[in-house]
């Protein structure tokens, strides 16, 4: 097997032994998704519109805004039952409070 450095030097050699392309070929080719995404950043302004930036930042804040809810309702501690004997021993007390003279 090769190690690294001797297929780094191989492939630096295939890159160099290839013949360029010319513009006449280039255009000849059917353009891909990437040649046509490639053309359309070319010819875009590099300034990014306001509503573009609006958009990028209402999105990025969305998502942690619609998960927010529900990781609080997930990590809300479960109710506590009912201790019915406490319960009743503490209502007793009441009553007996509220009735002595």
């Amino acid at each position: 097997m090769k190690n690294a450095d001797e297929k780094l030097t191989a492939l630096w050699k295939s890159a160099r032994s290839v013949p360029s392309v010319s513009a006449s070929d280039q255009e000849n080719l059917a353009p891909g998704i990437a040649a046509r995404i490639a053309s359309r950043w070319a010819t875009q302004a590099s300034v990014v519109p306001p509503l573009v930036l609006l958009e990028r930042t209402v999105a990025c804040c969305l998502i942690p805004a619609a998960i927010s809810p529900v990781i609080i309702v997930w990590m809300q501690p479960a109710p506590a039952k009912p201790d019915l004997m406490s319960a009743l021993f503490n209502a007793r007390i009441e009553i007996e409070d509220d009735f002595s003279f």
